[in-house]
């Protein structure tokens, strides 16, 4: 494993996308001979959730269930030691960017859930804080 803390991480939702983005960032980590950190973040963008609540538990709890069906296929590529789930809260833009920072790469699907394109949203949240 290389010097970084997340080695490559794969955002991921859940979608067709995030799949492929996961297999394909699966496949690089192997290559690379580093980790893979599969990465989803649990609260909506366009909602605050308090820390404390029922809400926030159940939302946190559906990322868990949905970050364990996307982890199969790149612990089949790289066996369990090299795969690290990461189930954030935050917006994925803001999670993914600050992952970034101690990572090799980011590599996300090129849409997700939502009709706005993943990696402008990222790309968008890692200029402004870099900025």
């Amino acid at each position: 494993m290389t010097g970084t803390r997340y080695g490559i991480v794969a955002g991921y939702d859940g979608s067709p996308g995030a799949a492929q983005a996961v297999r394909w960032a699966a496949r690089e980590a192997r290559a690379r001979g580093t980790a893979l950190t599969v990465c989803l973040a649990w609260t909506p963008d366009h909602m605050e959730l308090p820390t404390e609540t029922e809400l926030c538990d159940l939302a946190r709890e559906h990322g868990r269930e949905i970050l364990t069906r996307g982890l199969p296929y790149a612990r089949s590529e790289l066996g369990p030691g090299w795969v690290h789930a990461d189930l954030a809260a935050g917006s994925a833009a803001r999670v993914l960017c600050q992952r970034s920072r101690n990572a090799e790469m980011v590599v996300v699907g090129s849409r997700g859930h939502s009709e706005r394109s993943e990696e402008r949203r990222v790309g968008k949240e890692c200029r402004s804080r870099w900025s």
